[in-house]
């Protein structure tokens, strides 16, 4: 859509190392090639290489489970090769789910994958934060729900959930290209704007979807032992620092 993805992304992942290197770790919430190709997604790797922390992938409808397997192989994945696990972190245990249909733009949890996921929940005593990409449930915009929503996506991942709902403390995804906060069933989440092109807001009930040159921007997760806080930051654009102090 004319934007420089490739530099966009250098570009964050060189402010994450200049002026967040003290994070415990990197999540980045699918999508991280546009189409799973191998050549893109070895500069994904080397990209990645000199980070201070470690990085954790989750696969996006534009991801390779092929190729990321390829070029990361040791990167984690369940008994029937889908892009789920669990990291067990200073923030507490994050569990990363595999939401990707294969050449499709809806996402959705089949049984295989629902089933590993309350296995997870059902060994994990404490606290749990998820990751995915696809939003499982309506977040307003008509568009993105009649295209990317699974009817079926929402109902059963909430029966996993549901028995274990009082130690997820956070939900966070990706695809919307959009920062949008709020709850699903009392369950806070998050959804991380893109690195490279956002979504317009457009709250009608119209099948118009259009990509529009707001700034790129990624997340900033504070995690203590009562509190979860999301930032959302921009970067790419040079901005006046005026101290009213």
């Amino acid at each position: 859509y004319g934007s420089n993805s490739s530099l966009k992304f250098k570009n964050c992942i060189d402010e994450i190392k200049k002026d967040h290197s003290d994070a415990s770790f990197l999540i980045i919430t699918g999508d991280s090639t546009h189409n799973g190709d191998l050549e893109s997604t070895l500069y994904l790797k080397k990209l990645l290489s000199d980070l201070p922390m470690p990085y954790y992938l989750v696969l996006g409808n534009h991801d390779s489970r092929d190729s990321i397997f390829e070029v990361f192989p040791d990167h984690p994945r369940d008994l029937n090769n889908f892009v789920q696990y669990r990291v067990d972190t200073p923030a507490g245990h994050c569990i990363i789910l595999d939401s990707v249909i294969e050449k499709k733009s809806l996402g959705a949890l089949c049984d295989e994958r629902l089933k590993w996921l309350s296995l997870e929940l059902n060994n994990i005593q404490s606290s749990v934060m998820l990751f995915l990409h696809h939003p499982p449930f309506s977040l307003g915009i008509s568009v993105k729900d009649d295209v990317f929503l699974d009817s079926d996506f929402s109902k059963k991942l909430f029966g996993v959930l549901s028995p274990h709902k009082d130690k997820i403390r956070h939900i966070f995804m990706g695809h919307i290209h959009r920062p949008i906060c709020g709850s699903w069933k009392g369950i806070p989440f998050s959804t991380i704007p893109s690195v490279s092109h956002q979504l317009e807001l457009n709250l009608r009930d119209t099948k118009e979807a259009f990509c529009i040159t707001e700034p790129s921007g990624y997340g900033i997760v504070l995690v203590w032992e009562n509190q979860v806080v999301v930032h959302f930051k921009e970067f790419g654009e040079v901005r006046e620092r005026i101290n009213f102090s």
